[in-house]
């Protein structure tokens, strides 16, 4: 719902508010999140998932052999952040003490990065329609992108 796009040959961008259901009945519930999409052919990156850690459930996750990739030089990172990759080496490789500094700084952050393009979001959070929210929330996407794209500048 509510697709806003900005289009160049060399970037698109855009945001958008995602809906989804969980349970029915009176166990029913309804999820809403807003979403920024970046797509750019300049983006040589692996595929991965990065989500803030939830304690309990990340733990009972590891037990059942369920892990992350953590980085023993950045616990900081590490502790906040779930990161899941098929491509481990790739992703150990890309994100470097830049990247994860930058991550460390934003700690509510989720982050879905493809080949080509990423999404970025707040897990359960909708940003308010209001135009200034929604700038503000494409900046930090922007933001993401100047990151790994000094990230990839560093290669």
């Amino acid at each position: 719902k509510n697709l806003i796009l900005a289009d160049t040959p060399e970037l698109k961008m855009g945001i958008f508010d995602y809906q989804f259901t969980v349970g029915h009945g009176k166990e029913k519930r309804v999820h809403r999140v807003s979403v920024v999409v970046v797509q750019s052919p300049g983006l040589s990156v692996p595929r991965c998932n990065l989500r803030p850690e939830r304690r309990f459930l990340d733990s009972i996750g590891a037990l059942l052999g369920k892990q992350d990739i953590d980085f023993d030089e950045h616990p900081e990172f590490s502790k906040a952040f779930v990161l899941k990759s098929d491509q481990e080496e790739e992703t150990r490789a890309f994100f470097d003490k830049g990247l994860l500094d930058y991550f460390s700084q934003h700690p509510d952050i989720s982050f879905e990065l493809r080949p080509g393009a990423f999404l970025y979001f707040r897990q359960w959070a909708r940003v308010d329609p209001e135009s200034k929210k929604l700038q503000e929330f494409l900046g930090e996407g922007f933001s993401l992108l100047e990151a790994i794209k000094e990230r990839q500048e560093r290669a």
